[in-house]
This record gives C-alpha cells, sequence and structure tokens, in this order.
C-alpha cells in the first residue's frame, strides 16, 4: 500500500511492495507485481526503505493467510510511523493499481492509530477508514483490494 497525505506522498504495507520493487530494480531483480501488472512508476522510490521483495511479493500477491511478521513496522528499514505526518490524514493505496484504499487517521488520534497498528504487527485500520467500494471484505475477515492485492 502507498500512503500519502493529501500534501505528501510515502508507502506502507499491503505493500511496501513499492519499496521492495525500487530495492529488486537496484539489485537487478525483475519489476513484476501481483497478477503481471507493471509497477506504477510513481511507486517505484518511496521513503528510502530497503525492503525484501521476496517477503513483499509472498504477502501481496501469493497469499491469503498470512501477513508480516509481527514488529515489522518497527524494523530500522520500514520505521513506518516515523515516516508519517502526526496532524495529517494519509491516504492509503494499493500499490499493484493504485486504488485508494484507506485513510487514516479518522475518528481517532495519530497515536492511536500507530499504538493498535503496531498491537496487531501491520496498519490497523477501521471500519470509517475504509474506501470500501475498493475493498473486498471477505467472509473468513481476510481482505484484498479489486485488484485481488491482499491487504
Amino acid at each position: 500500500m502507498k500512503a500519502s497525505s493529501f500534501a505528501s506522498t510515502v508507502l506502507i504495507p499491503a505493500a511496501f511492495k513499492a519499496a521492495a520493487v525500487a530495492a529488486a530494480a537496484a539489485s537487478g531483480g525483475e519489476l513484476e507485481q501481483c497478477n503481471g501488472i507493471p509497477p506504477q512508476v510513481d511507486m517505484i522510490n518511496f521513503l528510502g526503505a530497503t525492503l525484501d521483495y521476496g517477503v513483499a511479493d509472498h504477502i501481496c500477491c501469493h497469499n491469503h493467510r498470512y501477513a508480516e511478521a509481527s514488529g515489522y513496522l518497527e524494523q530500522p528499514q520500514v520505521a513506518l510511523f516515523d515516516k508519517l505526518d502526526p496532524t495529517k490524514e494519509h491516504i492509503f493505496y494499493d500499490v499493484v493499481c493504485g486504488l485508494p484504499l484507506f485513510i487514516a487517521p479518522r475518528g481517532r488520534s495519530f497515536e492511536e492509530f500507530r499504538e493498535e497498528s503496531i498491537h496487531h504487527g501491520w496498519p490497523s485500520f477501521r471500519p470509517e477508514e475504509m474506501i470500501s467500494e475498493n475493498v473486498i471484505l471477505h467472509e473468513n475477515g481476510r481482505m484484498e483490494s479489486k485488484c485481488l492485492t491482499h491487504l
């Protein structure tokens, strides 16, 4: 997922994938995303993160069960909440197809958003933060974007 405030752009989960794609490109790897969709040009280099492309690819594209390991958001190469402006709402996008998925924090403080996310191990969104026309909620609780990217 890519996140942006209404004034600036940053990246986050469903896919730290954009940063991972940048890392793959820097190391001579292929630029490939879910379902054969090429990476979005504006998503190839964000936050200066150096993430594991294989992990991101598995989480976002080849997985319907698992997510990032607990503590992933706080790892130095990710440090998501250090990179977000705590005074603004941020729009979180699907990195594969660019659909806006969530606007957060909404109806809670930035610190509440941060604490819940760190407690769960990945960004934690509330129903009022979801852009429901772009998110598929399965009966078992699994979520995907309309592009079928695992959230």
